[in-house]
């Protein structure tokens, strides 16, 4: 009986792992901590009606980082301002600010979610015109141009091709080529009165080779790094197939790869990486990766304290040095955050946009490393030579001439924040108008009025408006008012030249 007893007790305390791994809290010895959650993107202005899709990225005890966008519990601090769905994605309801925050077990991170007052005014895709081959894809994306002149990415637009024989387009704007000719990709939504277009042309250029870039690489264990397949085609064209490839890692325990091409070290080792062609399986391009053991010591923000004008961008790298004194680009890893989103805002890839004149504290985050910068920002410079469109959007004499669109110059020349200048003014007619412009600059905005004698209606005309320079491009509406009572209502684009 003694040595039934023993026999009992014994296969009991196997059963229950009484070997020392694992504790009360039922957490195993391998079980990594997380330490910290990271929303993605941060500080961010969400128009009414308007939805958007946030991330959340987990930091570990090791450093590491997993994305937990999926087992996150989201919620939003104010549901009668934007509600968020179980998935991380927001809506805007009305106008104010709430605070969406992601919670994995006990560990939670949050942003701060503004929803202005202010409308959808029109949409344009960028880029408005891409060539692929037949059996390739590209991105394409959708922006917003709102009322208060600020622009936006869309993540809830409606998408359609013209020719879906020729192009077809999903509901994240990647266009897929499927034969030869030409197709009009629209992006709109209800309510928006101009949707965007953009033209996809597809040619019947076939896929002569694959090659992969970084080249034989080296990672430390726990980190990420985006890996990009580059086609060359029979008409000596290039297109980054990164998002069409299929991507295999000979040894996933060591490194593994994802569909898109982002590699994440594991374990010390090596392994190939390889990409295939999604049409003909014999071509193919692969390279060499190793993985090692060094640990992250600190990471560092370039360039250090820059500055921009209001409406550009600038793209900050962060580096991480490793204990074998390799370093290693983390920009895509790590967290990104602005210290006054009024001021300059800040993707999760570390390209920055200049919003208004201040400073503002750009900074990154990989687990218990972190690095910051000064980013000062200038008013936005108006001066130089403008060329575009000046089109008719409202009428409000009712008559036809919606849909008029002019051609524009203008010459500006600043002085703080004053601005004065020349416009040319043409209608397709060798007829012009010259006129005068002064304006106000404030961040990245201009307040103006130009006046103009007007040879199609014999009169003095002034036009009275606003626009905002984002990237080389300025963008915004003006009115006119005539001495007879009625007005026109004008939308602009404009392109600075070299």
């Amino acid at each position: 009986m003694r040595i039934a007893y023993l026999l009992v007790v014994v296969a009991l305390m196997t059963a229950f792992g009484c070997s020392g791994g694992s504790s009360g809290t039922g957490k195993t010895a391998t079980e990594k901590a997380l330490v910290s959650i990271q929303i993605q993107p941060t500080n961010n202005r969400l128009a009414i009606g308007t939805s958007l899709q946030f991330s959340a990225v987990g930091t570990y005890a090791d450093n590491s980082t997993q994305d937990v966008t999926a087992s996150a519990v989201w919620s939003s601090s104010d549901t009668a301002v934007a509600t968020i769905a179980a998935n991380g994605k927001a809506t805007a309801v009305a106008a104010g600010t709430t605070t969406i925050t992601a919670k994995v077990a006990s560990t939670s991170g949050s942003t701060v979610l503004t929803v202005p007052v202010t409308k959808l005014d029109s949409i344009k895709i960028e880029p408005a015109q891409v060539t692929i081959a037949a059996g390739t894809t590209t991105q394409l994306t959708a922006k917003g141009q709102y009322t208060d002149n600020t622009n936006q990415k869309l993540t809830n637009a409606t998408w359609s091709s013209s020719a879906t024989s020729v192009a077809t387009v999903a509901t994240d704007g990647t266009v897929t080529g499927l034969a030869p000719g030409q197709a009009t990709i629209t992006a709109s939504m209800d309510g928006v009165p101009v949707p965007g277009t953009a033209t996809v042309t597809v040619t019947s250029a076939t896929l002569r080779s694959l090659s992969i870039t970084p080249l034989n690489a080296t990672l430390a264990s726990g980190i990420s790094q985006q890996f990009v397949a580059n086609g060359t085609f029979s008409d000596d064209s290039r297109q980054d197939m990164s998002a069409s490839v299929a991507w295999s890692s000979s040894n996933p325990s060591v490194a593994a790869i994802t569909s898109t091409g982002i590699v994440t070290a594991a374990a010390a080792g090596t392994t190939t990486i390889t990409a295939v062609s999604p049409r003909d399986a014999s071509i193919t391009a692969s390279t060499p990766l190793t993985v090692t053991t060094a640990v992250l010591q600190s990471i560092a923000i370039a360039p250090a304290n820059p500055s921009a004008s209001a409406g550009t961008t600038r793209q900050f790298v962060v580096t991480g040095l490793f204990s074998d004194g390799s370093n290693h680009v983390l920009s895509d890893s790590v967290a990104w955050t602005s210290s006054d989103s009024s001021v300059a805002t800040i993707a999760p890839d570390g390209n920055a946009t200049a919003v208004a004149p201040g400073t503002a504290t750009i900074s990154a985050t990989y687990g218990d490393k972190s690095s910051s910068t000064a980013f000062t920002v200038t008013p936005a410079d108006f001066s130089g030579t403008w060329v575009g469109t000046y089109t008719i959007y409202e009428d409000a004499n009712n008559s036809v001439e919606v849909g008029k669109t002019y051609t524009m110059q203008w010459v500006l020349s600043q002085s703080g924040t004053s601005l004065s200048g020349v416009t040319t003014l043409r209608d397709g007619s060798p007829e012009r108008s010259v006129g005068t412009l002064t304006g106000t600059v404030t961040g990245q905005t201009v307040r103006f009025n130009f006046k103009y004698y007007s040879p199609y209606y014999m009169t003095d005309e002034e036009d009275i408006g606003s626009g905002t320079v984002t990237g080389g491009t300025m963008t915004g509406t003006a009115i006119e008012n005539h001495t007879n009572g009625w007005s026109l209502n004008y939308r602009f684009e404009l392109t600075k030249q070299p």
